[in-house]
């Protein structure tokens, strides 16, 4: 018998249902869904909802509470609607729409379509060939894997292409564009746009460089000074060659309009040329670049990006936006709903106060929500999430993690790779789907946690391997992944400590 109000009930028909607070904290399984399901009432205490899909082709629209959705597989049709929520859309060639909010919006796998709407988004379009739009604010959008296309729109955005051959349009603002692996197409838009290039990038073709607005970013390629650029005239193009033969084409630029003006170089091994810099109290743009950079954003709503180099990053007051690029760097992101990711390098990563979306990158990195409801995403790496105070989402990525939820009702995924959970306090909720590898919850409350088991094919604790050993719970979903309950009596286990989706 689920404890949540009949009008939710009701609203979830179709799908797995869970508040996530307190004793109404139970999950719903309604009937299959037959048309499109339009989420408009909220639940005891108006707190946000955690809901599943199944693995067919779903169709929803979720509340203004700022909710979290996890389409498991299937094609899905997913519109966040109002609110800062939290959207997975698993396997399948998804349609997701965040609506207004500040979103984090994950494709997963198959070629998705994806529209941030309205508030400065974060956006990854996972793996295969994605289509993206940002939308109006400062977005962050990364393509993954696959030939992506992705449009910033509004907003001073930073898009990433990742693998594959991808194009970029950065729209109005101030944007940076990087395309990633393979042979990208960059187009700035409006605004004074970076263009970055790394080793490896491919052959890009940049098709509205400004002089004296636009830069390209080679300090993550390792150049110091136009000595290690030859600049070639092709028609009424150019082309920049660099070191290792690697190509950036420059279209309506002459060769002879290039200058060392145009690049943002690294800094030489050993130099000062890090920087201490505190900012206005405006919406301030600041790109660090080359050296060990600290970045004070004070107040407004800010976008600051670290480049090469061990950097501080302090977002101050407003909804901030920090990228800490290439190096061991620390984001803090002050007061506001901020955006954090670290990029490259063993980064530290605090949300501070506000509802805040961290991701580590690659590497092993430290994550902290801080206050408010929180996004931890660890991705590459063997990294450690702490929630901290709130209502949280955890996901550990890649690798082997350790999650804390703190206080609060959190939702803690490992991701793939032997990982270790904690909820902490108040009634959290611990998520396992294929590929989960042998994790360890270290504090189960019987009673108040719950072991969500997702896309397994099980739907009954009857159906589940389980056994006593020693005084933990070994729980075995595949040969290839399990749960171990710490300290947990396998006979105080029943149905309702499950959610099977």
């Amino acid at each position: 018998m689920s404890r949540l109000a009949g009008a939710w009930q009701n609203a979830c028909s179709g799908f797995s249902c869970f508040a996530g607070h307190g004793p109404y904290r139970r999950p719903y399984h309604g009937p299959r869904p037959r048309t499109r399901i339009h989420i408009q009432t909220s639940f005891p205490g108006g707190n946000m909802a955690f809901i599943f899909g199944t693995n067919s082709a779903d169709n929803i629209t979720l509340t203004a509470n700022g909710d979290m959705f996890d389409g498991l597989g299937g094609s899905d049709i997913i519109d966040g609607g109002d609110g800062d929520d939290l959207i997975l859309g698993g396997n399948g060639h998804d349609q997701i729409f965040g609506g207004n909010g500040s979103d984090t919006l994950l494709g997963g796998n198959g070629s998705d379509s994806i529209f941030g709407g309205d508030g400065g988004d974060v956006i990854d379009g996972g793996r295969n060939n994605d289509q993206i739009s940002g939308g109006e604010g400062g977005d962050q959008i990364d393509g993954g894997k696959g030939n992506d296309q992705i449009s910033g729109e509004g907003g001073s955005d930073v898009l990433n292409g990742g693998d594959g051959d991808d194009t970029l349009a950065g729209g109005t603002g101030n944007d940076i564009l990087d395309g990633g692996g393979g042979n990208d197409i960059l187009t700035g838009g409006s605004g004074a746009d970076i263009f970055r290039v790394g080793a490896g990038f491919g052959m890009d073709v940049i098709t509205d460089f400004e002089n004296g607005t636009d830069l390209i970013d080679v300090s993550e390629y390792g150049v110091y000074s136009m000595d290690q650029i030859t600049v070639l005239a092709a028609g009424n193009n150019s082309v920049l060659v660099l070191g290792n033969g690697q190509t950036i084409e420059l279209l309506g630029i002459a060769a002879s309009q290039i200058d060392a003006s145009d690049f943002l170089f690294r800094a030489p091994d050993g130099s000062d040329m890090g920087e201490t810099v505190s900012l206005t109290g405006s919406s301030d743009f600041f790109d660090a670049a080359g050296g060990a950079d600290t970045v004070f954003g004070l107040g407004g709503a800010d976008f600051l990006r670290g480049g090469d180099g061990d950097d501080v990053l302090y977002g101050g007051d407003g909804a901030d936006t920090l990228d800490g690029g290439a190096g061991k760097d620390r984001l803090l992101g002050g007061t506001g709903s901020d955006q954090l990711r670290g990029g490259a390098g063993n980064d530290l990563l605090k949300g501070e106060s506000g509802d805040d979306s961290l991701s580590g990158g690659d590497n092993n990195d430290r994550l902290l929500g801080g206050s408010g409801w929180d996004s931890l995403r660890g991705e590459a790496g063997n990294d450690k999430l702490w929630g901290q105070a709130g209502t949280d989402f955890l996901w550990g990525g890649e690798g082997k993690d350790q999650l804390m939820g703190g206080s609060g009702g959190d939702f803690l995924d490992g991701g793939s790779g032997d990982d270790r959970l904690t909820g902490g306090s108040g009634a959290d909720s611990f998520i396992f789907t294929p590929g989960s590898g042998r994790d360890v919850v270290t504090d189960f409350v019987d009673g108040t946690d719950l072991l969500v088991l997702g896309g397994l094919g099980y739907s009954d604790i009857g159906q589940l391997s389980l056994a006593q050993v020693g005084a933990d719970v070994v729980i075995t979903l595949t040969p290839n992944d399990s749960i171990t309950l710490l300290n947990t009596d396998l006979a105080q286990l029943d149905n309702s400590d499950f959610s099977f989706v």
